[in-house]
């Protein structure tokens, strides 16, 4: 029969201000030689348990804690990604010793308020979908977030990312018909995409921008003399991936070298960043990123 620590705890108090173990041990329900351990610096199984993990309590209440916010995301990692978030958080402390084979199991056991259970798939159109059922779930998930962390408006972000096609002129004043006070410009298919990665905060605070171009490399002619550069560009940081749009890759470096250098909030303060629901800014790596900073 286990006997509660509490129990040993009221044991060990009775002996301290003068009882005899034998009878502290009775009053309590306490084993004798278990009593006897503990008084001579014998630790709980518990604590001798807590000391053989990797990770710390509070690093697993924290891995708990992101799973139950990606659930609610409706991205629920399954047991890959969980053992995969928690070995990035290991290997930050510097541990690169792979978890065991049987760690996730013995994780959702000591936390009881999490589990594994069977999962639906859901179109992302229904997730992100334009009603009003939809502005209000985000909308109240969002005032609670900011609420159960006091985030002052000057540290909440919105990051978003829109692309364009290259070409000499895409709207502005052209030669036409004088019939008709429109005409529409044919985009040639020929013309290379670009995108750019943009964040701002509520108080109107703009982050440097990204420009991702359509490349295996940046090209010295895709860029205009070094005067008009400073003139016009002073700030922008510039990227490249096959497509023209940002990928996993990409977005880790925005992370790194944009929003984490140039949002730093005060001492105990958080901060809120709000993107969209593109996958390449979901991977583990950037999740760790943001909920480690």
């Amino acid at each position: 029969m286990t006997v509660p620590e509490e129990n040993i705890q009221e044991a060990i108090a009775l002996v301290r201000e003068g009882t005899s173990q034998k009878d502290a041990a009775a009053a309590w329900g306490v084993p004798p030689p278990t009593l006897s351990g503990r008084l001579h610096g014998r630790q709980s199984n518990k604590t001798v348990k807590i000391s053989k993990q990797k990770l710390t309590p509070a690093q697993e209440r924290f891995i708990a804690d992101w799973a139950l916010s990606e659930e609610h995301a409706g991205r629920a990692p399954n047991r890959k990604r969980l053992r995969g978030f928690a070995q990035l958080i290991l290997m930050e402390g510097g541990d690169k010793t792979p978890l065991g084979a049987r760690w996730v199991n013995r994780f959702l056991n000591r936390h009881p308020n999490v589990h594994t259970k069977n999962s639906a798939p859901l179109e992302s159109a229904r997730v992100r979908g334009s009603t009003k059922e939809a502005y209000e779930d985000f909308f109240q998930r969002l005032d609670q977030k900011i609420k159960s962390r006091n985030i002052k408006p000057a540290n909440i972000a919105n990051m978003d990312e829109h692309g364009m096609q290259e070409m000499e002129t895409a709207t502005g004043k052209v030669i036409g018909s004088a019939f008709t006070n429109r005409t529409y410009i044919q985009i040639l298919e020929g013309t290379t995409w670009v995108s750019v990665i943009e964040c701002g905060t509520v108080e109107g605070k703009r982050l440097s921008p990204v420009v991702v171009f359509t490349g295996a490399s940046l090209q010295g002619q895709w860029f205009p003399e070094k005067e008009e550069m400073e003139k016009k560009f002073m700030g922008y940081k510039f990227d490249y991936s096959l497509t023209g749009w940002s990928n996993a890759l990409i977005a880790r470096k925005w992370m790194k070298e944009v929003y984490l250098p140039e949002t730093k909030p005060g001492k105990g303060e958080w901060r809120l960043l709000i993107i969209d629901e593109h996958l390449s800014h979901i991977d583990d790596e950037f999740q760790h990123l943001a909920y480690t900073n």
